[in-house]
């Protein structure tokens, strides 16, 4: 992968992270983010997709994150 390829890949990752963490914010108190079947979206459930996403940015980046 070149190096434009590879930041091309790190730039769309941190966007999908940031739009996925943006979409579940909003003014409504009662709001209950979804999954595209409807099942609600727990907090680990959050947690676990930021994580596959860091770890994700952080093997193009060409390191391994410790557990």
């Amino acid at each position: 992968m070149t190096q434009d390829e590879q930041q091309t890949t790190i730039k769309r990752e941190i966007e999908e992270l940031y739009s996925f963490n943006d979409s579940l914010i909003t003014g409504d108190p009662d709001y209950i983010p979804r999954f595209t079947d409807g099942t609600p979206i727990r907090p680990q459930d959050v947690a676990s997709m930021n994580m596959r996403a860091l770890e994700n940015i952080a093997g193009l980046i060409g390191f391994v994150l410790d557990d």
